[in-house]
């Protein structure tokens, strides 16, 4: 689950009473971020409200003004009244770790394989061909580009365009196949292995390694070897020098559970600890809680940096680099973390007198 959804749908939520004096000024923010931000979840939020309150107008969520007051009355008037819709819909979406993002990204290259055959093309052109004859839209009656011929630049020479630009066509549907629909599929896809599945991604190589963890295919004897080199990577990056014991762990863990309801590191830990066999098998308590952790979404890192440019303005661009991270950029960033104002005041006065005798 993503840190983002982890912090909304665990926040102790204040009843309807209450709100307008509890109410938590990022929370406001990061809900109206989390749904308005996606067309999905916005969706979501608009069918729930659709089924609870079918006779009513159906409300947006408004952003948390930072200056007019009168904006935030608004947005927390807007929030008090669909608070029964938003509890549901916190309470139904479901988010997705990285293994089930693993699992989406090859679901898509494999779609985009079983697109590119000539089959699909022809029935995407009849489609596009009928639909323009009902619109009156006139196809065109020659090859684009078959006129005058430009040289490809130096830089192109080898790019997944490059092959195609010599080649002669005898139809108007054979060009459209080779220049567009298979350049755009070839394109998309390489694009996405590069992004995802790079060979020289190293990155790529140790969530790949925490997958084949999640597989128990791979660990039925005799043990994949792929996976099991694929776990000596993952060994390495952490420093751990017990491979064996890890994959001894793995094949006990198994061997217990071999019914499984779904193979991700939630539930994988869920259900360690639930047979309290956390002691038993320490290494693998100790990655899967790694890869479980780890954010499928970039946006933490994205907002330290911009909140990096708010918190060293000029007026304090000597401060170190330690109470910039430690302190000024810490508060900023984790802004829904609960600070007890007595405790800091306790921990202060117990500090040691910094009064400097001249």
């Amino acid at each position: 689950m993503s840190t983002k959804t982890s912090i909304v749908a665990n926040y102790p939520w204040p009843s309807e009473e209450a709100l307008c004096h509890q109410v938590n000024g990022s929370l406001v923010e990061k809900l109206y971020a989390f749904i308005a931000n996606s067309s999905k979840r916005h969706a979501a939020f608009m069918e729930i409200q659709k089924a609870m309150y079918p006779e009513d107008r159906l409300l947006e969520l408004k952003k948390l003004s930072d200056t007019r007051w009168a904006c935030r009355e608004s947005a927390l008037r807007t929030i008090r009244k669909v608070i029964p819709a938003l509890k549901q819909f916190l309470e139904e979406i479901k988010d997705f770790d990285l293994a089930t993002s693993y699992r989406i990204v090859d679901g898509v290259l494999q779609s985009l394989r079983e697109l590119r055959n000539d089959e699909k093309f022809l029935e995407i052109f009849t489609n596009v061909k009928e639909r323009a004859e009902s619109m009156a839209i006139d196809l065109p009656s020659g090859m684009p580009g078959q006129g005058r011929r430009r040289k490809m630049p130096e830089r192109y020479k080898y790019s997944a365009t490059s092959a195609t630009e010599d080649q002669q066509y005898q139809s108007l549907d054979e060009y459209y196949r080779v220049r567009v629909f298979y350049v755009f599929l070839d394109t998309i896809s390489q694009e996405l292995q590069r992004r995802f599945k790079g060979g020289d991604n190293t990155t790529w190589g140790i969530l790949n390694a925490f997958h084949c963890m999640t597989v128990q295919d791979n660990w039925k004897e005799p043990v994949n070897e792929e996976a099991f080199k694929s776990l000596q990577k993952l060994c390495q990056f952490y420093e751990l020098e017990e491979v064996d014991k890890l994959r001894l762990e793995l094949k006990i863990f198994y061997s217990s559970f071999p019914c499984l309801p779904q193979n991700t590191a939630a539930t994988m830990l869920n259900l360690m600890k639930e047979n309290n066999v956390q002691e038993i098998l320490p290494l693998m308590l100790e990655l899967l809680t790694i890869y479980a952790t780890l954010p499928v979404i970039t946006a933490t890192v994205e907002r330290t940096f911009s909140k990096l440019k708010l918190v060293k303005t000029k007026l304090s661009c000597l401060s170190s680099e330690e109470r910039l991270e430690s302190d000024l950029l810490l508060l900023a960033v984790e802004k829904d973390i609960t600070i007890n104002n007595s405790e800091v005041i306790s921990i202060f006065k117990e500090m040691a007198h910094r009064r400097v005798f001249l």
